[in-house]
């Protein structure tokens, strides 16, 4: 029980393009977790839970995957918000483009990497938040110590073990 009170180990976060052409420069770019952050060291204690909403991370590692994409950070809302005008938006929010997520496995020595479609990613804002709905990407940006992958990650999750092991709930 040791290993849930203390969370499990994000070790890194990328884009990698899965299938198809890359909307991208690169097919693949690793790093995100903790580019320009050296107190992130190795890995991230980071919690899963439903009840949150959020990909609840440092505000380096929001910055560094919205660096790739396009959306800007909105202060009043706290979010990064997709720019439906850019050419890119389409693109990336349509094509086989994933956020992967490493976790140091129990034998530390091969991460378990588990890819979320960023097109699951792209996710409405509505009222009574906003009075016009807006895409949004759900990474809130937090520097207190405590992270969290919520339910954007633990719904892309759950769906996927489904069809591996073709059980639907």
């Amino acid at each position: 029980m040791e290993a849930l009170r203390d969370g499990i180990t994000l070790r890194d976060i990328g884009i990698d393009v899965i299938a198809g052409q890359s909307p991208f420069s690169f097919k693949s770019k690793d790093g995100l977790l903790s580019k320009g952050n050296s107190s992130i060291g190795s890995g991230l204690p980071v919690w899963i839970n439903g009840c949150s909403p959020y990909l609840t991370l440092p505000r380096s590692t929001c910055n560094n995957i919205a660096a790739n994409l396009p959306m800007n950070f909105d202060e009043d809302l706290g979010l990064y918000l997709w720019d439906k005008k850019s050419d890119k938006y389409n693109e990336i929010t349509t094509s086989a483009t994933t956020l992967s997520f490493s976790f140091i496995s129990g034998s530390n020595t091969d991460p378990v990497k588990i890819r979320i479609p960023l097109m699951h990613l792209n996710l409405t804002l509505e009222a009574p938040l906003i009075d016009i709905p807006i895409p949004y990407f759900p990474c809130h940006a937090n520097d207190n110590g405590q992270y969290v992958l919520g339910r954007a990650f633990l719904q892309d999750v759950f769906i996927t073990y489904g069809l591996s092991v073709g059980v639907f709930v």
